[in-house]
């Protein structure tokens, strides 16, 4: 007997140009696994094997042969680039859904993707149809395309543009979830984090935890398998106006006295049920969309976001590069508001400022104001593949979301000079919301101000800036607050504040 994790499949593309692990259950003394005329053996230990294979070359199309004491033979398989996409709905969020997914030709780039199945446990999938789930497709069709994650899908088509490799995109994200089931709680218990811990403990005094996992089993909401076949959640995710929305919560029943928290949201459940099962697969690195659920409780969400990053590369056992996507602008949206975003996005700088290989990518012009599912994904699926090109490939492009480097000022002007600024930042008017640029002179908002975008710098000027005075100026400081300030390669500012004394 052989058996390896559903993630090894016809089709699948395996990480080339590093060693790849191939790993499983057997019977047997050893198992030996063979692709691109190379063969490795590995023991078997306790009914256990992992075999590393040595680097391997980039190529479309491959048998990989895992032989025990039977035979497993893949075809089809593809050597390339594979990268992990993980989160909550925004990254979930497929492209049916996408507004540009319609247009999207269909095969110019090889482009695969496996979607990790949203289960709490194993039982479910027994008890919930995933047949849809848990194996790679191609995007040679609208059929197969309209699974894909959209963030992947457009990261991928540009890496996949860019090397000439296949491209393999693994999603492992479950719309709704904080970040808490994603950890290992071993890994936020010391920090001020593990009051998320505490919190669910307290939700579910006195029920087992067979009662909670038959509590989920028996709820036909748990069912995600089959998403497309909801037409409530397709008419949300499609789009709801806000009238709607609010009509659409008149007509909710109120929540159960004594509700238990959902059974998937539990500390480290959604990190046993679904990362484990695509640990510790090969990959370049992981794209990273959430922290929205984790409004409740934003001053917490470092401390979350890096126990997940060092959780996660101890399960792969090695320094994964992760690139991050910051929380873009959102008013409100059913019962969910941005109140708490510009804390959940300070954090995320944060973590990617002092934490190796993490890179943050804003998307302060994606959001809108009456809906917590931007419906354009291209820009940020492409965003996040103009830094990998930068951080991960070596290449020389401009890619990051400019941040203040310097600050200078004089009797009536102030001028904020960035980062990844060159050739000059570029306002684009017509994408003017809200201003998104405040000025606060001596503690007091000021109403009489302009500002303009001059080379690197962003120049603020007023009569009120004088010798002597403190001024503080803030770049989206609200939930909704669109940024139409970009750098030449298509990405907004960072939200920050400055402080200066004239």
């Amino acid at each position: 007997m052989i058996r390896l994790p559903q993630i090894f499949g016809n089709k699948m593309v395996l990480q080339g140009g590093t060693p790849v692990r191939i790993w499983g259950e057997a019977t047997g003394e050893q198992v030996s696994v063979s692709i691109q005329g190379e063969s490795i053996c590995a023991p078997v230990k306790e009914g256990r094997f992992e075999a590393l294979l040595p680097a391997l070359k980039f190529s479309g199309s491959e048998t990989l042969t895992v032989t025990g004491d039977e035979t497993l033979v893949f075809h089809d398989v593809a050597v390339g680039e594979v990268w992990l996409a993980a989160g909550q709905s925004n990254m979930e969020f497929q492209m049916y859904f996408d507004r540009d997914f319609d247009g999207e030709p269909l095969g110019v780039q090889d482009i695969r993707y496996f979607g990790v199945p949203e289960i709490g446990c194993e039982e479910a999938l027994e008890r919930f149809d995933y047949s849809d789930w848990g194996f790679w497709r191609k995007n040679d069709s609208r059929e197969n395309l309209k699974y894909f994650t959209a963030v992947g899908y457009y990261f991928a088509r540009i890496i996949a543009g860019q090397t000439g490799h296949v491209v393999g995109v693994i999603n492992c994200s479950w719309g709704g979830t904080a970040s808490l089931p994603w950890i290992d709680p071993a890994y936020i218990r010391d920090t001020p984090g593990v009051l998320w811990i505490e919190e669910y403990e307290k939700a579910i005094a006195g029920a087992s935890e067979d009662e909670l996992r038959d509590e989920y089993l028996g709820n036909l909401m748990s069912a995600r398998g089959k998403q497309f076949d909801d037409p409530g959640s397709c008419g949300l995710l499609f789009g709801m106006s806000h009238q709607k929305q609010m009509e659409m919560m008149s007509h909710m029943p109120p929540m159960p006295a004594g509700s238990h928290p959902p059974y998937q949201g539990a500390p480290g459940r959604l990190f046993e049920s679904m990362v484990n099962r695509v640990a510790p697969y090969t990959v370049q690195g992981v794209l990273w969309y959430q922290g929205e659920s984790d409004s409740m409780h934003p001053e917490l969400y470092g401390f979350m976001l890096t126990g997940l990053i060092r959780c996660w590369r101890g399960l792969w056992r090695e320094e994964l590069p992760f690139y991050l996507v910051q929380l873009p602008s959102f008013g409100q949206w059913l019962m969910a508001d941005g109140h708490a975003y510009p804390e959940i996005r300070q954090q995320q700088e944060q973590v990617a400022d002092v934490m190796e290989k993490t890179f943050l990518v804003s998307t302060m012009d994606c959001g809108m104001l009456w809906d917590i599912h931007p419906k354009r994904k291209k820009p940020v699926g492409e965003r996040l593949a103009l830094m990998a090109l930068k951080e991960t490939y070596g290449c020389d492009v401009l890619a990051g979301s400019p941040r203040p480097v310097e600050v200078s000022s004089e009797s009536g002007k102030i001028a904020i000079r960035f980062s990844d600024a060159e050739g000059g930042l570029v306002w684009k008017e017509e994408l003017a919301g809200q201003d998104a640029v405040s000025l606060c002179i001596d503690g007091c908002s000021a109403d009489d101000f302009w500002w303009e975008v001059s080379g690197e710098e962003l120049v603020i000027a007023s009569a009120d800036l004088k010798p002597g005075s403190k001024a503080q100026v803030k770049l989206a400081a609200r939930g909704y607050d669109p940024v139409n300030i970009f750098n030449q390669a298509g990405f907004t500012l960072r939200p920050f504040t400055v402080n200066v004394k004239i």
